[in-house]
């Protein structure tokens, strides 16, 4: 090897070496306050915050929509033709109340537009209701 890469190699060796035992400043990498005011709450404020997830004055309703138009032309005899357009629609939909801290209503259903001969165009498949009591007794129905 070069004598001019080994000496290269022995500097940047010793100057790795030398960065632990720099001075290392705290307050230069983070700033004077590591703990800003505003990261800080007090303990009444932080204790009223749940009641935002467990209590609505609105009742929530949403899900999602799908609608599919298929087409299907047959010309099986150069005669005669004819023509197809099967339309279907499914859906997912949920209700989410809450009119209360101790009470919670929540449902989804599945929507199938036209039904099958079988079944039912309309099916729940989650229904629950929480219903807490003094915050002892906490049932699910």
């Amino acid at each position: 090897m070069d004598m001019r890469y080994v000496l290269l190699i022995v500097i940047v060796l010793v100057l790795l070496s030398a960065l632990p035992l720099a001075a290392f400043n705290e307050d230069d990498l983070f700033g004077d306050d590591f703990f800003f005011d505003d990261m800080i709450e007090d303990m009444e404020e932080a204790q009223d915050t749940h009641l935002d997830l467990l209590v609505s004055d609105e009742v929530e309703i949403g899900g999602l929509f799908k609608a599919t138009v298929g087409g299907l032309f047959l010309w099986p005899d150069y005669s005669s033709y004819y023509f197809t357009a099967p339309i279907s629609a499914s859906g997912h939909l949920y209700l989410d109340a809450r009119p209360r801290e101790t009470f919670r209503v929540f449902t989804k259903a599945k929507v199938n537009l036209p039904p099958l001969p079988e079944d039912n165009p309309l099916s729940l498949y989650e229904y629950f209701a929480d219903i807490s009591w003094k915050d002892k007794l906490f049932i699910r129905a």
